[in-house]
């Protein structure tokens, strides 16, 4: 095998630092903070924000605090007003605890929690990614739920994964 200081000379320090055991400290940063304190914060941030419209949905899912609500959640109410209060609640309370569930695996640094959080996240991104023309063609609009769960999944992914 070629020595470090041949495959320096004919490919570069920056190729012979890659091939070596130990990669440098700058190699894991970007712009002041390594890439798993960015994941992290990204996942805190975007598991989080999940609980405004959840537990909107448990106490008062009529009410409209995100962009675009007004004309998407009608197209998601059932037929039967009592069944409706129930049916948002429920939706809502699932959504909170597996958020917790996410907010305690990555605070934990729990690969194996992480690994299977990814799996519904990353379902949860591609059915709003592929559904979202779908809800458009109503009227409605789950752009801002397709980008947060794909940071979501990117984020959670890369503790998960990395």
């Amino acid at each position: 095998m070629l020595s470090a200081t041949l495959i320096a000379a004919l490919a570069g320090s920056s190729a012979a630092a890659t091939l070596s055991n130990k990669p440098p400290a700058s190699a894991l940063r970007l712009r002041g903070g390594n890439i798993e304190q960015i994941a992290t914060g990204l996942a805190y941030a975007s598991s989080a924000f999940i609980l405004l419209p959840a537990g909107r949905d448990i106490v008062s899912y009529k009410t409209c605090i995100l962009p675009g609500e007004d004309t998407t959640r009608p197209l998601m109410n059932p037929s039967n007003p009592k069944a409706e209060t129930v049916m948002w609640g429920i939706w809502g309370l699932n959504h909170c605890f597996i958020t917790l569930l996410k907010l305690m695996a990555i605070r934990a640094r729990d690969k194996p929690m992480l690994q299977m959080l990814f799996w519904v996240t990353a379902a949860t991104f591609g059915y709003c990614a592929t559904q979202n023309p779908v809800v458009a063609e109503e009227g409605g609009d789950l752009t801002g739920f397709v980008a947060v769960c794909a940071v979501q999944t990117a984020s959670i992914g890369y503790l998960a994964f990395a």
